[in-house]
């Protein structure tokens, strides 16, 4: 049986990305699936069921609001001090907490992850435009010096350049303002975008 012949050292070989982009992206989906964890627990442990519970609760039916300063002879001295009341607006307190962090990591998380995104098409983008307009263009000189193309109006190029210009300036606005206002969080899409961006 013949041996399958080894791979050529010679062939083109995609360059991963670095090791600090990716731990970026993985810190990013990390916030993303942290904050969409804070937001159901802060759901299903909202201090709204709390209150529901306790008003259809029939053993709590009657019972006074403070306990503070009232005394049960059956049941011991009178209590005194803060007590801690089962079902009271301190059992929601860590529900609080995660309903107000899950915006922070999930709009920080999907920006830069979005932006990084963005980044490296628009990187990748360039390259192969920059790729065939240079073969484009040493075309065209090989194809003017010899010949076979009428001088080239350099004027009429320059015109032609500054209105591309111009029209990719608008939309590079107009593309900016579309980021900012459906993107949550602006810096992190930022850092991304240049993360995306980045060579290396």
């Amino acid at each position: 049986m013949k041996e399958s012949e080894p791979q050529k050292s010679g062939a083109p070989s995609k360059k991963p990305l670095p090791r600090w982009k990716k731990v970026l992206v993985a810190c990013s989906i990390v916030a993303v699936v942290l904050g969409g964890g804070l937001k159901a627990y802060s759901h299903f442990a909202s201090p709204d069921d709390a209150g529901k519970q306790r008003s259809s609760d029939p053993s709590r039916a009657g019972a006074p609001n403070s306990l503070v300063g009232e005394s049960n002879y059956l049941e011991g001295p009178p209590r005194t001090g803060t007590q801690h009341v089962e079902g009271t607006d301190t059992d929601a307190a860590p529900a609080g907490a995660a309903d107000s962090l899950s915006p922070l990591f999930l709009k920080g998380g999907l920006s830069f992850f979005v932006g990084f995104c963005i980044g490296l098409a628009a990187r990748t983008f360039f390259r192969m435009t920059a790729l065939f307009l240079g073969v484009g263009l040493v075309a065209v000189f090989a194809l003017q010096y010899f010949k076979i193309l009428p001088p080239i109006d350099w004027a009429a190029i320059d015109a032609h350049f500054q209105s591309l210009m111009a029209s990719l300036s608008r939309q590079a606005s107009g593309f900016k303002a579309f980021v900012e206002g459906n993107l949550p969080s602006s810096a992190a899409a930022a850092g991304g975008l240049f993360t995306g961006f980045k060579k290396s």
